[in-house]
């Protein structure tokens, strides 16, 4: 039995289903103040047949409840399997817990019987690599009225507030979100929401255009060759998610096949290429990325990009300059490896977890009173760990 983990795996597959991304992290507290030390970060790519399998779980396809059940076991083996090779090889790389978010395959929060569904089934983690093992950390915050979504911010506040000056973290992954931090807030003061698409509509234009040859638009270099069809990016700034106030979160059920077909047709009729559609919805990336920044920041405000999406430097460029006036600076400054920030996220959120800490998510998420983030699952292994009835933040 532990009180406080100081070395937990963080788990994660994001929207875009390409792969498994795990952090080894190793953790310090002093007067309230936690630090986390990367000790390894590895990200494992999907097969073709796994990213096959895992599209036909997200949109609906001709997927049965055995194929389900079976997919989010054979899942779970490949999360179990990224976490051991993060403590396989070195002896003194003995983690203590693993915070595994899952692969997303539905996230359809509004409405009174709001969901996101996550699989990649944690108990088979705790079994494969004999340590506790939390996951479901969505399922409290939507039972508490809440969109189970974003929860990263607070791991940013935790590691990645300053005292001295604001500061906005852009993640750029299938979906694009932003945490604000201001200068010396408390965490009732952080603002985060998805801002809207990040890589998922460049990738699926990229993959329908070129009937699957592409899987992206790789630096962003044919966006950069096209011409923005004025006409299709107008009708996609009136998507009615953008009409929304927070809290609020999306996934690839707006900003997915569906719309990404509906722009190709549309596309098609108008006489545009691949690369002018591609360069139609960066733009439309970068705009709603950009818009929701200037909404909540002055001048001077710190922008730190995260994320996949800070691979495809047209994209990046385009939300640099559609926010003047802003300090852009890398996000390596914060310590850490740009692509390793969600997989260190979700360690820390397993690590709060099990010390029992609570925290008020109304204005994040929407949800009521202060749930607690994950359930855990025993691990086989020699560690146990006691979760508190309930702690103060």
């Amino acid at each position: 039995m532990i009180g406080r983990p100081r070395r937990v795996i963080g788990l994660l597959s994001g929207t875009s289903m390409d792969g498994i991304d795990a952090a080894l992290v190793r953790f310090h507290e002093r007067a309230g103040q936690v630090r986390a030390e990367l000790e390894s970060f590895r990200s494992t790519p999907f097969s073709v047949a796994m990213r096959r399998e895992l599209a036909d779980a997200t949109t609906g396809g001709a997927i049965d409840s055995e194929r389900m059940a079976r997919l989010d076991r054979a899942l779970g083996e490949r999360f179990a399997a990224a976490a051991n090779r993060l403590i396989g090889k070195k002896e003194h790389r003995k983690a203590d817990l693993i915070g595994s978010h899952g692969q997303t395959i539905l996230h359809a929060p509004r409405g009174r019987h709001g969901a996101s569904w996550q699989i990649g089934d944690p108990a088979t983690i705790a079994v494969v690599t004999g340590l506790p093992t939390v996951a479901r950390f969505r399922a409290a915050d939507i039972a508490s009225g809440g969109q189970g979504a974003p929860l990263l911010p607070l791991s940013d506040w935790l590691l990645y507030r300053s005292e001295k000056v604001d500061r906005v973290l852009l993640n750029i992954g299938g979906i694009a979100n932003f945490t604000y931090l201001p200068a010396g807030g408390v965490w009732e003061d952080v603002l985060s929401y998805d801002t809207g698409p990040g890589n998922s509509l460049i990738d699926r234009i990229s993959r329908l255009s070129s009937s699957g040859r592409l899987r992206m638009d790789r630096g962003g270099k044919l966006a950069r060759t096209g011409r923005v069809d004025e006409e299709i990016l107008r009708e996609l700034m009136a998507h009615p998610y953008l009409r929304r106030r927070p809290p609020q979160s999306t996934g690839t059920e707006e900003f997915g096949d569906e719309l990404a077909e509906t722009i190709m047709m549309n596309g098609r009729k108008n006489g545009r290429s691949t690369r002018d559609l591609l360069a139609t919805v960066t733009r439309f990336t970068a705009e709603c990325a950009a818009r929701a920044i200037r909404r909540h920041t002055v001048k001077g405000t710190e922008v730190y990009l995260c994320g996949g999406g800070t691979r495809n430097l047209y994209l990046v460029s385009l939300i640099e300059q559609l926010l003047p006036g802003r300090n852009h600076r890398r996000f390596e400054e914060l310590g850490h490896r740009s692509e390793a920030r969600e997989a260190i996220g979700f360690a820390v959120l397993a690590r709060e977890m099990v010390l029992g800490r609570r925290y008020p998510m109304k204005r994040i998420t929407g949800a009521r009173g202060a749930p607690l983030l994950g359930e855990l699952i025993p691990g086989d292994g020699p560690t146990r760990i006691t979760i508190p009835s309930r702690v103060s933040q």
